[in-house]
């Protein structure tokens, strides 16, 4: 325990003194677009659904800052840290893969939460939208939880191969995740095909199901399941492909 202390200690000062980065694409983009899309690009919506579409709003920017931070932060530290032989220094501190990658989630998980605090805030400055204690909490902790697997898909794109490859396999998943999941627009404004892609994709489960409670309305028990399926599925791969990684290394040796 105490190890994994030291090496979430060690990440923190890595990744959020040393990387501005985060500050802009995790944090000040959401915002942008949330302020662009509830103060400019608001024509066509009915005054009566305007509060309820700038929460909705909220709730998607939130789910789209844990996707930067998630996808293309995280897969490029995690490279960086390989390209730099960060890696290698853990495992020979008595370390393990297992201690490294659970003090990387450690580490994004409140950022994440800092993130969506901060856009929530704003939220309500800029629209005056207000959420019950409850939904506040469901916000800052039950959001950033949910958002797992969008880390572990920034995991397994940093085991792709070199920083052209991750760089643009990150930039592809995140666009295609915020744009299909419907993070920026409804998914009833995509074709009939992309909507039915989109419905399964984490980043569409995550914001409506955080939808449904922030609003008390019934859960979707269909949207936690893709949930924990999407994270099991991922976890497996990443193990499978960590193996395969040890595999070589035997082999070259």
């Amino acid at each position: 325990m105490k190890n994994l202390l030291t090496q979430i200690k060690i990440n923190y000062l890595r990744v959020i003194l040393r990387n501005k980065r985060f500050l802009f694409m995790s944090i000040i983009l959401p915002i942008v677009f949330y302020l662009l899309f509830t103060k400019v690009m608001n024509v066509g919506v009915p005054a009566h659904y305007m509060k309820t579409w700038q929460l909705n709003y909220m709730i998607s920017m939130a789910v789209y800052s844990s996707l930067i931070s998630s996808v293309v932060t995280a897969s490029n530290t995690l490279l960086e840290d390989r390209e730099k032989h960060f890696t290698l220094f853990v495992k020979l501190t008595s370390g393990s893969d297992l201690r490294y990658y659970l003090g990387m989630i450690a580490v994004f998980l409140p950022l994440n939460i800092f993130a969506i605090a901060v856009l929530g805030l704003t939220a309500k400055l800029a629209n005056g939208v207000s959420v019950s204690v409850m939904g506040g909490v469901a916000l800052v902790i039950l959001l950033p939880l949910l958002s797992i697997p969008l880390l572990l898909i920034g995991i397994l794109i940093s085991m792709s191969g070199s920083s052209n490859t991750v760089n643009i396999l990150s930039q592809i998943v995140m666009f295609a995740f915020a744009i299909i999941g419907a993070l920026w627009w409804p998914i009833e404004l995509l074709p009939k095909a992309l909507q039915t892609i989109g419905k399964l994709l984490p980043t569409y489960q995550i914001s409506t199901l955080m939808q449904e409670i922030i609003h008390n309305n019934p859960v979707s028990t269909d949207r936690v399941l893709g949930l924990v399926i999407w994270t099991v599925v991922l976890a497996l791969a990443i193990t499978l492909s960590m193996r395969h990684k040890r595999l070589q290394e035997v082999q070259t040796i």
